[in-house]
C-alpha cells in the first residue's frame, strides 16, 4: 500500500508496515489421515468457513494439543485478529477464543497494545478488503503472499484517537447493521408475500377442476447447441431464457416452466419462442386466459417443485402434473385477475428493488465511515 497519502495524514498519525506494528503468524493443516488429530480434541481449529460473521466463538473442527505440535498450525490467542490471505481473500475476523489457524489464515497479534489498539487494526482491515481482494493472485485460488500483508501501510493515530475512532465506529455499526437486518428481513419475506397473495386470490375461486382439465403441456423441442443461430426469439431452458434464435416454435403469449433440471419455475412470454426440451410449455390453454393460466401455474409452483422425481437430474411428468387439483375463476373473469395478479407482481417487485437499493445503500455507508475514520475525518 504505497504511502502517497502521507502528507494528508492529521498532526499526530504517522504510517507504518503492518510487520512493525504486529507479529503476524501463519497456520497450518494437521494431516488428515492420522484421525486421531481430529478425535476428541479441544482446540478450535479456525478456517475460513468459520469466518461467516465478525466474531469467532466456536469453529467447526476441533484437534489436539499434538495435532498443533506436530504440525505448522499455531495458536492465536483470544482477542486477536486473523485474516484470511487465500481462500475468502479480504475477510477479517476477531477471536474470542483461542484458536489454531490453517495456512490460509494469518493471526495478527499487536507488537505494543499501549501504541495499537486491536479493534482499530480490525476496522482498517475491513476498510482495505477490496483493496487486498485487487491484489490477489492464482490461476484457481486468488491469494497474497507473506510479504504483501507485512508490507501494508496502515495510518497509525496515538492510542488515544483509535480506541475514539473504535468507540464512534462500534457505535455507527451497530445503527446501521440493525439497519441491514431489517431490511434483509423484509427482502426474506417477499416471496412469502408473493406466496400468500396468489393464495388468498384463487382459494375464493368458485370451479374446481384438474389442471389437466384446464390446460394441457408439452415437451419442448430439441435445438442443439451447433445447430443454433442467432435471432430475436427467447430459447427457454427448465429456468427461463438461455438464449435467442432466428426461428421460433411457439407463437405467444405463452406459458413456460422447467421439465429437468429446475423444476417449478414458471416464466411468461408474450412474444413467439421456443421452448427446449428441458422444458414444458403450455400447447393448450383450452379457452383460458395465458396470463391467467401462468398465475395459475405459479400458485402451484410449490407443489411442482415436489413433484419431481429423485433421479441424479429432477424431472417432472407432465401427466403427473395434469393432475393437480386446482380452483379456478369464470372465463370472463380471468383477463381482469390475471392484469389485477400482474400488477401486485410489479408492486412486489417495486418493494424488492427499494429495498435492495437501501441495504446497498447501508453498505456503502459502512465503507464510506471507514475510509473517513482512516483518513482522520471522522
Amino acid at each position: 500500500m504505497a504511502k502517497k497519502n502521507e502528507n494528508v495524514l492529521p498532526e499526530g498519525w504517522e504510517w507504518k508496515k503492518l510487520e512493525t506494528v504486529t507479529k503476524i503468524v501463519g497456520g497450518g493443516t494437521p494431516s488428515r489421515k492420522n484421525e486421531s488429530y481430529y478425535t476428541n480434541g479441544n482446540i478450535a481449529w479456525v478456517t475460513v468457513k468459520d469466518m461467516k460473521k465478525d466474531l469467532v466463538y466456536k469453529s467447526q473442527l476441533y484437534i489436539t494439543k499434538k495435532a498443533v505440535k506436530e504440525s505448522s498450525s499455531n495458536i492465536i490467542p483470544k482477542g486477536n485478529i486473523v485474516i484470511a490471505t487465500r481462500v475468502g481473500l479480504g475477510k477479517v475476523c476477531k477471536l474470542m477464543i483461542d484458536a489454531a489457524i490453517n495456512q490460509d489464515l494469518k493471526g495478527l497479534i499487536p507488537l505494543d497494545k499501549s501504541k495499537t489498539e486491536i479493534d482499530y487494526l480490525f476496522y482498517w482491515f475491513k476498510s482495505i478488503s477490496t483493496y487486498i481482494q485487487s491484489h490477489g493472485t492464482g490461476a484457481t485460488v486468488k491469494g497474497v503472499k507473506l510479504n504483501f500483508i507485512k508490507t501494508l501501510t496502515i495510518p497509525l493515530p496515538p492510542l488515544a484517537e483509535q480506541q475514539r475512532l473504535v468507540k464512534k465506529l462500534d457505535a455507527a455499526f451497530e445503527r446501521i447493521d440493525k439497519a441491514i437486518a431489517l431490511v434483509k428481513t423484509n427482502l426474506e419475506e417477499i416471496p412469502q408475500l408473493r406466496e400468500s397473495a396468489y393464495k388468498e386470490k384463487f382459494k375464493k375461486a368458485p370451479l374446481s377442476i384438474l389442471l389437466g382439465d384446464f390446460l394441457q403441456l408439452k415437451r419442448g423441442y430439441d435445438l442443439p447447441k451447433r445447430l443454433r443461430e442467432k435471432g430475436k426469439y427467447p430459447l427457454f431452458g427448465a429456468n427461463g431464457v438461455i438464449d435467442y434464435h432466428k426461428d421460433y416454435k411457439v407463437k405467444g403469449n405463452g406459458v413456460i416452466t422447467g421439465r429437468s433440471g429446475s423444476i417449478g419455475h414458471i416464466h411468461y412470454v408474450e412474444e413467439n419462442f421456443w421452448p427446449l426440451n428441458t422444458s414444458l410449455y403450455v400447447k393448450d390453454f383450452k379457452d383460458n386466459h395465458p396470463l391467467y393460466s401462468y398465475y395459475v401455474l405459479k400458485s402451484k409452483s410449490n407443489q411442482i417443485k415436489k413433484m419431481s422425481s429423485f433421479a441424479a437430474v429432477p424431472t417432472l411428468d407432465r401427466k403427473q402434473a395434469h393432475k393437480i387439483p386446482i380452483k379456478i375463476h369464470d372465463r370472463k373473469n380471468q383477463e381482469v385477475i390475471g392484469k389485477h395478479l400482474l400488477q401486485l407482481d410489479k408492486n412486489i417487485e417495486q418493494l424488492a428493488a427499494e429495498n435492495q437499493a437501501k441495504l446497498e445503500h447501508l453498505e456503502q455507508l459502512k465503507k464510506s465511515l471507514l475510509d473517513q475514520a482512516f483518513k482522520g475525518k471522522l
